[in-house]
């Protein structure tokens, strides 16, 4: 009987494409409710701000379990890529606090306000690409220890 949910490299492969697009369809319903909130009923932000830490969370940890688990070899991204990757991430995560204060709040920002919010969004990031470079250093070692 047990046999009988044995499933084959096929059927698995397909359940993970199935599961994967579900996923990011619902990550993606989770934000389009978001934006519906905030600029269509003109909630307030916090009202939703728990979908926000979901998002986020669900984000970051996403990232290190692929790394930890094996998904995506750390071993082939230099130094200068993954600060290349970190300068470029803070620029968007800037982009789009820029346009989130002047465009879509209208509300003007200082220059101590904007270099405020840039060292938050830098330092966040750096957390976070240091804690993927901990899990993908942790689950080569993982690997490296089932492997023998």
């Amino acid at each position: 009987m047990k046999a009988d949910f044995h499933l084959d490299e096929r059927s698995r492969g397909i359940i993970h494409g199935v599961c994967t697009i579900m996923y990011l369809i619902t990550l993606v319903m989770i934000m389009v409710a978001m934006f519906y909130r905030q600029f269509v009923l003109l909630q307030p932000t916090g009202v939703f701000e728990d979908l926000a830490v979901i998002l986020t969370i669900n984000a970051a940890v996403l990232l290190s379990a692929v790394l930890y688990f094996g998904g995506l070899s750390f071993e082939k991204i230099k130094p200068v890529r993954l600060i290349t990757l970190h300068v470029g991430f803070v620029a968007l995560g800037f982009a789009f606090t820029l346009v989130k204060y002047f465009v879509l709040l209208d509300q003007p920002l200082s220059s101590a306000d904007m270099l405020s919010k840039l060292g938050i969004i830098a330092a966040i990031l750096a957390i976070l690409t240091g804690l993927n470079v901990l899990f993908a250093y942790l689950g080569k070692r993982k690997t490296e220890r089932q492997m023998m």
